[in-house]
């Protein structure tokens, strides 16, 4: 509570400078913020809440967030030509299939309240 506190009188002395972010995906169907329990994901076709995400991180009070959804194609293809000089077909189609749906792994980049340092969040875990 003594973060939120912190917030709210920082808030008051300038009040666009520590404003919590709206978030959308690229689809416009999912709307991200951050609260005290974490950053909160809304379905907006549905209206339903999907997920609370950090809620691990008790101690971080989020506030900015930026997420990133694009491929890194380069890597995929740079990875699939060395990967084709060693291994025979099935073993470079079973490679490639794995860092594709590692690489379409969404990540929320957030910062905290008096944190001097970003925490990403993914589906992976450590």
């Amino acid at each position: 509570m003594a973060t939120e506190r912190q917030l709210w009188k920082r808030l008051e002395a300038h009040p666009f400078s520590m404003a919590p972010d709206l978030l959308f995906d690229q689809t416009s169907t999912i709307l991200m913020w951050p609260t005290l329990l974490g950053v909160k994901m809304l379905g907006l076709e549905s209206n339903k809440l999907l997920k609370i995400v950090g809620k691990g991180e008790s101690a971080v009070r989020f506030l900015r967030l930026a997420l990133f959804q694009g491929r890194l194609s380069t890597l995929a293809s740079d990875t699939g030509t060395s990967v084709a000089a060693q291994h025979g077909a099935a073993q470079i189609q079973a490679a490639t299939g794995a860092l594709q749906t590692a690489m379409e792994d969404p990540t929320l980049v957030c910062s905290g309240v008096d944190k001097s340092r970003f925490f990403l969040v993914t589906r992976r875990g450590p």
